[in-house]
């Protein structure tokens, strides 16, 4: 099923599909958004959506972004988020600092 729901910011965009998959492409920052193994500083997807590893069990009613970091809201009302906090805000909500590659509650 096609994109039903779309956030973008910056040069990258997430969205959210009918099969309750997330997806991302653009130009995301570095090892911000689940990508653990590459090490540029930039990683450029030229266009071409990649899936993001979510949990299964869970659906997602929508998505956003922020320039270096992702949020998704399931329909039981918790929040994921996944990124980087460039700046030590604590913007994941995780009570941490820094890059969180995986989606985390």
């Amino acid at each position: 099923e096609g994109i039903t729901q779309l956030s973008s910011r910056g040069s990258f965009a997430v969205g959210l599909s009918g099969n309750n998959d997330v997806w991302m492409w653009g130009t995301i920052p570095e090892r911000a958004l689940n990508f653990e193994n590459f090490s540029k500083s930039t990683v450029f997807l030229s266009g071409e959506p990649i899936q993001i590893s979510m949990p299964r069990k869970l659906k997602f009613n929508q998505v956003c972004c922020t320039d270096s970091s992702v949020l998704a809201l399931s329909d039981s009302g918790a929040v994921f988020t996944w990124g980087r906090d460039p700046h030590g805000l604590g913007i994941l909500g995780l009570g941490s600092c820094g890059i969180q590659a995986t989606p985390c509650s």
